[in-house]
């Protein structure tokens, strides 16, 4: 080890002179269209190494006189005429300034020293902590602009704060038990001591025929089936099999809710506006097959306080879609029909004849699919609409307080049993719209007034109600429905309190004026009545 150190020096010496006879040449290349170039590739022929360019395209390379430099692709050519020592051509690049002369306030005071002044800033910690001020929280930011100058910048007094949340979930839901039937028998019963099977056809209601075990399809056309008639196993073309006629199914819901709110501060926590938004959507699959129903939502709030009133509204909307409603027993007559179909019909090949008609399995029966095939998507609509507004305040002991509430509801139902249908031969169709409209105003000014040891209260109450129901069908059967009522309530409340623990007053002393008016009106009948209470 103690030879390897002492040849280093030796090794360094020879490297500083062979680096002091290699001469380069410096300059700027362009590229073919004549701007500088970042790594453009500087060849010099004769020695054969190369150099790229920088972003100015200014490049190094090592080189003698009278070398030949090539760049862009042998299209520009330079002999070199002038080369330098790399310590020389690098000094070139620097710009060269004299040292100016720096003053600060900390080489002053070497030369004089200033006059102590415990109050000033030069004397302040630079330091700061969140307990040391009562206003600490109003600073935002605190930035050093010079030896002795802090530029801070405050909180601003009013801003706007956005928060919210997002939430989903899936509903996975499967049916209970239902009734147990047989698989066994096909439809028909017994005649001449016989048990024979009775097709769709011959309008049978009963499964108390032949084991199905004992019979095969035909494979010859049937309107009712697809693999033909039934006939003994022994003249069968394909053995029989009972069809599953089940018209359950595990459903598959979610619901989705997305709430929303702005907010203007001021002063850290005040708030002086809040508007919030909640949009949601629902979707619940029913346990029958292609049956479900769709609610969207959408609800927003506002609140002030505006002249020292403070002033809150609000507004909801809402729409349920439903593929059925089950008004009319749509759903008990599909789920009757399904249990009570024979094992030798299958619902799921066809809901309709080559006539248009219903294809069940009997003439006094119905197909579950031909009950739920409908031409409109949604057979069932509603839609809510709901406004509120709040005004109130309080000064010098009167308080005033307006609340008004509307409510809008559009029900519209359609009631649909195709002809054919079993008891409705000439099917039966009637659309219900439904309009309910609700109007509240509720008014409440009051005052309170102390009297040495006698307070009063003072309120006036003015409540109006008023709901219109209307009902149209289309077969004819209208309702009209509409009740206004006005309700005037005065209320004087009278107390006494002094020092001696003597204290009476409240109900005792109430006088209560009430005042009722309600006018109603049913179809063609209406009536107006006043009611006084005293």
């Amino acid at each position: 080890m103690k030879k390897v150190y002492l040849l280093l020096p030796v090794f360094a010496v020879q490297f500083a002179f062979a680096q002091d006879s290699q001469r380069y040449y410096s300059g700027t290349f362009f590229n073919e269209k004549k701007k500088p170039q970042n790594f453009l590739k500087i060849f010099n022929k004769n020695s054969g190494v190369y150099e790229l360019t920088d972003e100015k395209g200014f490049a190094i390379i090592a080189a003698k006189e009278y070398d030949t430099l090539v760049w862009n692709s042998g299209k520009n050519i330079e002999v070199v005429h002038g080369v330098y020592e790399l310590k020389n051509i690098l000094e070139r690049q620097v710009n060269r300034e004299n040292v100016k002369d720096i003053n600060s306030k900390d080489y002053e005071n070497l030369l004089e020293k200033p006059e102590n002044d415990e109050f000033s800033i030069q004397n302040s910690y630079d330091s700061i902590r969140k307990n040391s001020d009562r206003h600490f929280s109003a600073v935002r930011k605190l930035k050093l602009k010079q030896d002795s100058l802090y530029k801070i910048k405050s909180q601003p007094k009013k801003y706007l704060v956005f928060n919210g949340s997002f939430s989903t979930s899936v509903d996975i839901k499967n049916r209970n038990r239902i009734p147990k039937t047989h698989n066994r028998y096909v439809q028909g019963r017994s005649e001449n001591g016989l048990i024979i099977w009775k097709g769709p056809d011959t309008g049978e209601m009963f499964s108390f025929g032949p084991d199905i075990s004992t019979l095969g399809f035909t494979g010859q056309a049937y309107e009712y089936d697809v693999n033909g008639q039934l006939v003994d196993l022994a003249e069968a073309v394909s053995p029989a099999k009972a069809y599953n006629n089940n018209i359950f199914k595990t459903t598959v819901g979610y619901s989705n809710q997305l709430n929303v709110n702005a907010i203007i501060k001021s002063g850290g926590y005040q708030e002086d506006a809040r508007l919030s938004f909640n949009l949601g959507q629902r979707k619940d699959q029913m346990y029958f097959i292609d049956q479900f129903d769709v609610t969207n939502s959408f609800k927003t709030k506002f609140s002030t306080k505006i002249l020292d009133f403070n002033i809150n509204a609000g507004f909801n909307y809402e729409e349920n879609k439903a593929t059925n409603t089950n008004r009319i027993g749509l759903f008990n007559r599909a789920y009757q029909n399904s249990l009570l179909t024979p094992i030798s019909f299958s619902n799921q090949q066809n809901a309709y004849l080559s006539n248009g008609l219903q294809r069940s399995y009997s003439l006094y029966a119905d197909n579950p699919e031909f009950l739920f095939d409908q031409k409109n998507k949604y057979n069932y609509y509603e839609n809510i609409r709901q406004f509120n507004f709040d005004l109130s305040r309080h000064w010098d002991g009167f308080k005033l307080n307006i609340s008004q509430a509307y409510d809008n509801q559009d029900i519209m139902h359609r009631d649909i049993y195709k002809p054919s249908t079993s008891g409705f031969i000439n099917g039966l169709y009637n659309k219900r719209d439904q309009k309910n409209e609700f109007y509240n105003s509720n008014i409440v000014l009051s005052y309170d007034w102390r009297d040495s040891e006698f307070k009063h209260g003072f309120s006036l109450n003015h409540i109006l109600n008023d709901r219109k129901v209307s009902v149209n069908h289309s077969l004819d059967r209208n309702y009209i429905y509409q009740r206004t009522s006005q309700d005037y309530i005065f209320n004087y409340n009278l107390d006494y309190e002094n020092y001696d623990d003597i204290e009476f007053g409240g109900k005792s002393w109430e006088f209560l004026l009430y005042l009722k008016h309600f006018a109603q009106k049913q179809l063609l009948a209406s009536e107006s009545k006043w009611i006084f209470y005293f």
